[in-house]
This record gives structure tokens, C-alpha cells and sequence, in this order.
């Protein structure tokens, strides 16, 4: 098995490169085989361990698996020696895609990172590809481009920048409430525009009313209407 054909290690601080680096592997995958492919997205800071195992050494019999990485540098020691452990396993029906803002050449140089036996194994055998380290000052404009495009994962990210980049977070939680609402209301399925509408009213009444953290409100309500895409 040629693991670089089915390892990679995605770098830079410009998410939206990331992105269009994943996007482009996905042709390239289904490319040389007609077969669909299933994405499962794991974010390394909230891995349940024992979901994680199952999940990766679960083989697909009608569809080939795409497991994409989110902040791996964030993952923990336990987490790296299991992937590792069975990685050939996991290659011989998958792919893996470790992503990280953090540029390769910082990587490379940091000890703790470079000399981890995981990383140090994806470092020389991955499929390295490097984006720009240029990191783009998010706006409410890119949210609401990426909500029209329906890229739950732009958004989410987006989401997260615009909590945390200084601008007034009081005006965030209302400002996403009411570009969704405009949005759902256009919506000619009429079942599909009542369950998002309520999904939207909802989102409003736990922030508004109940004090509940709008990003963590807003994060959960963008999955929800993600099955309505």
C-alpha cells in the first residue's frame, strides 16, 4: 500500500484554502473509482475515544470513507497510538485527512510536535500539502455567503472566528438569527420552511430569554437546518 495515496497532512492558516485543498481530494478520489464516498468529520479537541475507535475500523461495504481530522495537533496521546497502531487497517478501506492551521515549517520545528512518534510518522510518510499562511479577517458577509452555498462546515468555522475576533458579540447572536430567518422564509417547501422557522424561533428564545451562549445556540441550530439543505 502506498500509505501517501491514502494519508494526508493539510497545513495553513487559510481555512478556505483547506477546504479547496479536501474538495479537490474528494475528486481525486472518486475519480479513479465510481464508488460514493462517505465524509466523517471529527473534531480532535471533543473525540470520545471509544467512538472513535469503532468508528474507524467500521468498513463501508457499498461506500469508501473519508475521515477528516479537524485540529489534529489537537489529538490526544491515547487517540494518536490507537490511529497509529492501525493505521494499515484503517488505510486498507479508507482515507485520512489530518488538517491543522498551524503552517508546516512551525511545525517542523516544534520539538513536542516533530519528535511525537505519531507526527513524526505523518510527517515523513503523508501526503504533505501546504496552504497559505495568510490568515483572511472573517466578516458577517462570509457567513452569509458560505449559509447560501449551504457549506456547513465554512459556516461553522466562520461562526467561531466572528465570536472570536473582537467584534461585538451581542450583535452576532441577532445579526445570524435574522439573515437566517430572511433566509427560510423564501423557502417554497412549505413543511420544510415551517420546521426551520421553528428551529430559527427557538435558537432566539434560548438566547434572548434564556442567557444560553449564542455561538453554542447558533452552532447547534446550523446543524439542525443542515438536514434541510
Amino acid at each position: 500500500m502506498d500509505i501517501r495515496q491514502k494519508l494526508f497532512f493539510i497545513a495553513g492558516a487559510d481555512f478556505f484554502q483547506r477546504q479547496r485543498a479536501i474538495e479537490s481530494l474528494k475528486k481525486r478520489v472518486l475519480k479513479s473509482n465510481s464508488s460514493s464516498l462517505n465524509t466523517s468529520i471529527i473534531y480532535c479537541k471533543d473525540i470520545d475515544s471509544k467512538d472513535l475507535q469503532e468508528k474507524v475500523l467500521t468498513k463501508s461495504f457499498d461506500s469508501r470513507q473519508i475521515f477528516i481530522f479537524k485540529d489534529c495537533l489537537k489529538l490526544s496521546t491515547v487517540d494518536r497510538e490507537f490511529i497509529l497502531a492501525n493505521l494499515k487497517k484503517i488505510l486498507s478501506g479508507a482515507y485520512i485527512v489530518l488538517e491543522t492551521e498551524k503552517n508546516h515549517y512551525s511545525i517542523q520545528k516544534e520539538k513536542k510536535i516533530s519528535t511525537d512518534k505519531f507526527f513524526s510518522f505523518v510527517l515523513k510518510h503523508a501526503a504533505i500539502i501546504r496552504v497559505s499562511s495568510y490568515k483572511k479577517y472573517i466578516t458577517i458577509v462570509d457567513l452569509i455567503y458560505s449559509l447560501k452555498r449551504q457549506d456547513l462546515s465554512s459556516s461553522l468555522y466562520i461562526l467561531e472566528s466572528l465570536f472570536k475576533e473582537g467584534v461585538n458579540q451581542r450583535l452576532i447572536g441577532p445579526q445570524v438569527i435574522g439573515i437566517l430567518t430572511n433566509s427560510f422564509s423564501r423557502t417554497q417547501d412549505i413543511n420544510r420552511r415551517k420546521r426551520c422557522l421553528d428551529y430559527i424561533w427557538q435558537a432566539d428564545r434560548l438566547i434572548k430569554e434564556k442567557g444560553e451562549n449564542p455561538r453554542l445556540v447558533i452552532e447547534s441550530l446550523l446543524v439542525k437546518l443542515s438536514q434541510f439543505s
